[in-house]
C-alpha cells in the first residue's frame, strides 16, 4: 500500500510545525525574558516573536536553533537592533552572506559576551 500526500496536506503539515516552533520559541523567551515577557498580551508576544522570526529568515536564518538564537538577540538589544544606528557591526555581520547563519550568530554573540562580562 501507498500512502500520497497532497500539496494541500503538505502545507498543512507545514503550518502546524511552523506553528509549533513560535510557540516554543515563545515559551522559550518567557523563561528567560519574563519582564519583558509577562507585561505583553499573548498577542503582543506572538507577535514580536513572528516578527523577529520573519526579520531572521530575510538574513538566512532557518533553523529553529539559529531563529531562537535571533529571537534571543533581539529581546537582547531591542527589535530594530537590525536596523539600529547603535549595533553597525550587527547589521554589516547579518548582511555578509558569505557567512552561514550559525557563524553570523556567532560573531555576533562573541561581541556580545565579553560586554556582559565587562
Amino acid at each position: 500500500m501507498r500512502l500520497i500526500i497532497r500539496k494541500k496536506q503538505m502545507a498543512e503539515f507545514d503550518q502546524i510545525a511552523f506553528g509549533n516552533m513560535q510557540r516554543r520559541i515563545r515559551e522559550t523567551m518567557q523563561r528567560m525574558w519574563p519582564e519583558k515577557c509577562n507585561p505583553l498580551s499573548h498577542q503582543e508576544l506572538a507577535q514580536l516573536v513572528n516578527d523577529a522570526i520573519d526579520t531572521g529568515w530575510s538574513y538566512g536564518l532557518l533553523t529553529e536553533g539559529d531563529l531562537l538564537r535571533f529571537v534571543n538577540l533581539s529581546f537582547t538589544l531591542g527589535f530594530d537592533f537590525p536596523d539600529s544606528e547603535q549595533y553597525p557591526w550587527a547589521t554589516e555581520i547579518l548582511h555578509d552572506y558569505e557567512l552561514s547563519p550559525e557563524q553570523k550568530l556567532d560573531r555576533i554573540w562573541g561581541v556580545l559576551e565579553p560586554a556582559k562580562k565587562a
